[in-house]
């Protein structure tokens, strides 16, 4: 989200809804192959959902 706002900038209003202005950028550099990456993420486990809901291990 902060690639494309604003300056980079992240904010939420009082409803928790994503309240900033798109920036003003011709092109922007995503990156679609994470193949380079893989190694790195073979032992991650990634999850889809609310950061609050999401269980976490000491340390």
């Amino acid at each position: 989200m902060n690639r494309t706002g604003y300056n980079g900038l992240s904010r939420f209003n009082r409803k928790g809804e994503f309240n900033v202005p798109f920036g003003k950028y011709n092109q922007i550099g995503y990156t679609s192959d994470f193949s380079a990456y893989a190694r790195v993420f073979a032992e991650w486990d990634f999850t889809v959902g609310d950061f609050e809901q999401i269980a976490l291990e000491a340390g």
